[in-house]
């Protein structure tokens, strides 16, 4: 597909680079329109070539960050088989709650650990954290 980008990008520059050497060669103006509409031409080759440019390396970079969010994610949270019995649920801790954080989590989630944490006494007082809510999920 980089191929295809940089062949518009080129032959539009070409052209503009053409209507200007086109250009200098008559004195009219209106010999010189011809040569007016080929630089328009080529500044719209040009500028597609750059968008689909853009447009690739925007998809590129969506693809790269779910690919990291999803590592990251895995991760931080991992995979716990399907609780079949009492004994084999994990054990919910109380929430808590670090400092200048809204969300309430669970006492064993990664995103308080390792930080001064405090016991939410009210747990809908607070919204409760995504990651912990996708732990406890069947």
């Amino acid at each position: 597909m980089l191929q295809t980008e940089l062949a518009l990008t080129v032959t539009g520059s070409v052209a503009v680079a053409g209507a200007w050497l086109g250009t200098s060669t008559v004195a009219t103006p209106a010999a010189q329109m011809g040569w007016v509409v080929v630089a328009a031409s080529g500044v719209l080759v040009s500028a597609a070539g750059h968008t689909l440019t853009f447009v690739a390396a925007r998809r590129a970079i969506s693809t790269r960050r779910r690919a990291i969010a999803e590592r990251i994610d895995a991760l931080l949270i991992p995979e716990r088989p399907h609780p079949t019995t009492a004994a084999s649920q994990p054990a919910m801790g109380p929430l808590v709650v670090a400092a200048a954080q809204r969300l309430a989590h669970l006492s064993d989630c990664p995103l308080v650990a390792g930080k001064a944490v405090r016991t939410v006494s009210d747990p809908t007082s607070r919204p409760s954290c995504p990651v912990c809510s996708r732990t406890l999920a069947p």
